[in-house]
């Protein structure tokens, strides 16, 4: 029974989390998702340890509303390399990724589709 109304909210966390298509097999939101469907593969009659799956909740649901983004405003919206949020985007595309190998350029193996690690 306890286990009903946590996958309800796992469920619910899903709904709300976004997938980026352009990260083929790499995105936060399918890896999530993939793991909730594992935690609990019966369903509702899943026995889960409550507290462990509480505090997975807990932090999942704190990252999908940006708790700490609102909590802890950025002042400047720059990083490191200097790009914005579209070509950052762009750059850790899938697409962009297979297009710097086949290039024969050095791109570590952990970006490109590691999908034994999910």
């Amino acid at each position: 029974m306890a286990a009903a109304s946590r996958y309800r909210n796992f469920l619910k966390i899903c709904e709300t989390w976004p997938v980026d298509a352009s990260k083929t097999d790499r995105d936060l939101g399918l890896y999530i998702r993939r793991r909730i469907a594992e935690g609990f593969r019966q369903g509702d009659a899943t026995e889960v340890d409550v507290a462990e799956c509480d505090r997975i909740y807990n932090s999942l649901h704190r990252i999908a509303t940006n708790h700490f983004r609102r909590r802890y405003p950025r002042l400047r919206d720059n990083n490191f390399s200097g790009l914005n949020l579209e070509q950052c985007q762009t750059m850790n595309s899938t697409e962009t990724l297979e297009s710097l190998q086949s290039k024969m350029l050095k791109v570590p193996k952990i970006f490109l589709n590691n999908t034994k690690r999910v």
